[in-house]
């Protein structure tokens, strides 16, 4: 049995055509029995699982075992299943079954990402967290890992609040996710202050240029 490479589609359901091979003619028809297996395809959600048994009539070589793969217009990473052939009549097999992979090619856009930062105040002591969210524009089945690094504008890292950088994941099947970063509180007077958090790289989004960026703004108290 042959694996098969499709893409999945927009909507409805795509078939994907699994050929079942003899090595030589028979002059008897040869029963297979099938059934499909999940892996990374999930059943009801990926693909249509499916049992049954095919047959090739005598004097041909093969017959075709058609698989429903499910389309839609979320991006996710490629998935496979497999359909499995065992038992039957008029063949043998080395080992007991046999199984071809089914891949399911992504054919969906990754999400982009958007940045949104806020507006606190600082506090007279101690320090506080001053929000950040990221957004991905859809709930992507896969996780979106996104790198992240701070900025001084008329705010000073160390001072004003404390510099950071990394990678943060917005877990699949999540809206979106918060980033954290300290502010220090003090009793000077002083302007409101802004400082950035840039994103950039990471895995399972796209963005229009290289680089997003948000601003915090410390509001004087």
């Amino acid at each position: 049995i042959a694996s098969v490479t499709l893409s999945e589609g927009n909507s409805g359901t795509t078939d994907f055509p699994f050929s079942v091979s003899l090595s030589t003619v028979s002059g008897a028809d040869v029963t297979v029995d099938y059934s499909t297996i999940n892996s990374t395809a999930i059943a009801g959600s990926d693909y249509v699982a499916s049992s049954g048994s095919i047959t090739i009539p005598a004097g041909q070589t093969n017959s075709t075992i058609n698989i429903a793969v499910k389309g839609d217009t979320t991006f996710e990473l490629d998935e496979i299943f497999y359909t499995t052939i065992s038992g039957g009549s008029g063949y043998t097999a080395s080992g007991s079954t046999l199984s071809a992979m089914g891949t399911i090619t992504n054919d969906d856009a990754a999400p982009t990402i958007s940045i949104v930062g806020s507006v606190f105040v600082e506090g007279a002591a101690g320090s506080s967290n001053l929000t950040f969210t990221i957004v991905p524009s859809v709930v992507s089945t896969s996780d979106v890992v996104v790198n992240y690094v701070t900025s001084d504008g008329t705010a000073v890292s160390g001072s004003d609040y404390v510099a950071s950088s990394g990678t943060i994941t917005i877990p699949a099947g999540q809206a979106s996710i918060t980033l954290n970063i300290p502010v220090a509180g003090d009793t000077l007077y002083e302007g409101d202050e802004t400082f950035f958090v840039d994103l950039s790289g990471g895995t399972g989004y796209t963005v229009t240029g290289s680089t997003l960026v948000a601003t915090g703004t410390i509001i004087n108290d």
